[in-house]
């Protein structure tokens, strides 16, 4: 069985998730192979055994345009983007639609671009949806005029085409008429495939080194400046990043290097506190590895208004205002947290499991 995931693009978090459940799958069903359409960095599929890699030359959903500082929602631009997507839309699904006919593909899956739904009615194909919202719920608060309500009605209308949705934890309510068949699942989270032992060797961290440690996990980047200042008034810390190694470091900032055998999942199982922004993928992986997050607002992501609601239940977090942390300020924060225990979740996180049965009854 060939089986087709289309992945969304926007962030690392739909495809960070599928991950696990790709690993899940072709475990369950050494039989089936899957073929990956999406438009993030191949290396985040890397190491799944009988998984392909297509980079799609357009986006699967338009998601949303960010901000400079990767913490708002440029509105105008997400909607230009929207209704550039929608103009496109009939071209998009007969490439696509030829695309499937050349590789065989007998099922698709979706996180969660509505395009998949078309694409596996036009085609005659089963099909799953996995997520934990849908891309008109989060353009729904945007768009206020009624030119822009069609947008609404073609996500809606491309949802009601997928068979199932495997919906994941911090979801939203509504929905619940589009889709023939909701199934709740656990969560759906990377883990940590290296021993602590083994990851801070391959960092060079000494067993003595008895700092606190936090890693700044953002994807958008928090600006070296902010870092240098945080890291200058927290000398009994070490900050990880992921920024070019050749800028000129302090003794306690550590520039990392992933690769297929060094996960960022790795990297935090070795850390404190992480520094991000909410999104599925960091909640989830600070849930799973049971850290704290340090965590500043965004504006106009609407699924925030959901973690800022649930996340606490299951992991420990602080908030930290946007202001504070493009200047550095951090300590109190950083301290506030690491007296802190951490909190004990109320999730299960066979999320990935889960979802690989419910697909394999369609193989």
């Amino acid at each position: 069985m060939q089986v087709l995931f289309y992945v969304s693009g926007h962030g690392y978090g739909h495809a960070t998730r599928t991950s696990e459940i790709l690993r899940s799958l072709v475990a369950l069903r050494p039989d089936c192979t899957v073929h990956v359409r999406s438009n993030v960095p191949p290396h985040l599929f890397a190491g799944i055994e009988r998984v392909r890699y297509h980079a799609s030359h357009h986006s699967l959903d338009p998601g949303v345009v960010e901000e400079g500082d990767s913490l708002g929602v440029d509105v105008p631009a997400t909607l230009n983007a929207v209704e550039r997507y929608f103009r496109w839309r009939q071209q998009h699904i007969a490439e696509e639609v030829h695309w499937i006919a050349e590789h065989n593909i007998g099922l698709i899956v979706a996180d969660f671009p509505p395009l998949a739904g078309e694409v596996a009615a036009a085609c005659g194909l089963p099909s799953i949806g996995i997520g934990n919202f849908t891309w008109d719920w989060i353009y729904e608060p945007l768009v206020e005029r009624a030119q822009h309500q069609h947008l609404l009605a073609w996500i809606r209308e491309g949802y009601t085409k997928l068979h199932t949705w495997l919906r994941m934890p911090f979801s939203h309510a509504d929905e619940h008429d589009l889709f023939r068949r909701i199934v709740d699942v656990p969560l759906v989270a990377r883990r940590a495939r290296r021993e602590p032992e083994e990851v801070c060797e391959r960092l060079g961290l000494a067993r003595a080194d008895g700092r606190r440690r936090a890693v700044l996990a953002m994807r958008g980047r928090i600006p070296p400046a902010a870092r240098a200042a945080a890291a200058e008034a927290n000398p009994d810390w070490l900050f990880l990043h992921f920024d070019d190694a050749s800028a000129a470091p302090r003794a306690n900032e550590l520039a990392v290097t992933l690769t297929p055998d060094l996960l960022f999942t790795d990297v935090l199982s070795v850390c404190d506190v992480a520094v991000s922004k909410f999104g599925y993928g960091m909640v989830s992986e600070c849930i799973a590895a049971r850290k704290r997050l340090l965590c500043p607002p965004r504006r106009q992501f609407r699924e925030d208004e959901v973690f800022a609601r649930d996340a606490p239940k299951h992991l420990r977090l602080a908030p930290i205002s946007r202001d504070d942390l493009l200047a550095g300020h951090w300590s109190d924060q950083l301290r506030w947290l690491a007296d802190q225990p951490t909190v004990e979740p109320g999730l299960v996180i066979d999320g990935a499991e889960v979802c690989a049965r419910e697909i394999a009854t369609l193989l």
